[in-house]
């Protein structure tokens, strides 16, 4: 997804080929899968072997990852709001008032919400999920929690909870669509 809005931003000819215009907002579900196993190294006369030291250590680059996946985002964000910011100030310059050179470039604005076990308020509900593998293998149960628990934490993100508010604000003050009509972006 990133490299999407990487070339976007780098070729001008894929913004028509997406159709950019018809694009309002983004938002992104970034999912942090990482684990945190219980050890009781601390309590052990000897040090963890090198596979245990290697599987604990395995978690660091996932959360790293998730964080600067929010990251440039952020700033994948901030670029197009400079982008916007500078069409709108060519288009000042070359006649147009403020509001019609606004509205002649689309507002593109960007949301993260950030998915992961540590938002899990029921400290034995987090220690279950912390101690999951990360493995491409888990129980049928395993994995039944995992999807019940994804979308719940997604429905009791605030993040969500306000696009979610402001989605039905903006339903409620449109036009119904009608039988070949097209939906408002």
């Amino acid at each position: 997804m990133l490299e999407a809005f990487d070339e976007l931003e780098a070729n001008a000819k894929s913004w028509d080929a997406v159709d950019i215009s018809q694009l309002r907002h983004v938002v992104v579900i970034a999912v942090n899968s990482r684990s945190a196993p219980t050890t009781d190294w601390d309590r052990r006369p000897t040090p963890p072997g090198l596979v245990a030291e290697l599987l604990q250590s395995s978690s660091v680059p996932i959360d790293h990852y998730s964080y600067e996946s929010v990251e440039l985002l952020k700033d994948i964000a901030q670029r197009w709001a400079d982008r916007r910011k500078l069409e709108v100030a060519e288009r000042r310059i070359a006649g147009m008032s403020q509001s019609e050179a606004e509205s002649a470039v689309p507002l593109i604005t960007f949301d993260a919400i950030d998915i992961s076990f540590d938002a899990i308020a029921d400290p034995d509900e987090r220690n279950y999920f912390m101690n999951l593998p990360t493995s491409l293998r888990l129980p049928d149960e395993a994995v039944d929690r995992l999807r019940a628990l994804g979308g719940r934490l997604l429905r009791e993100s605030k993040r969500y909870q306000i696009l979610m508010r402001q989605n039905e604000a903006l339903n409620a003050t449109t036009t119904p669509v009608t039988p070949g009509s097209q939906p408002l972006p």
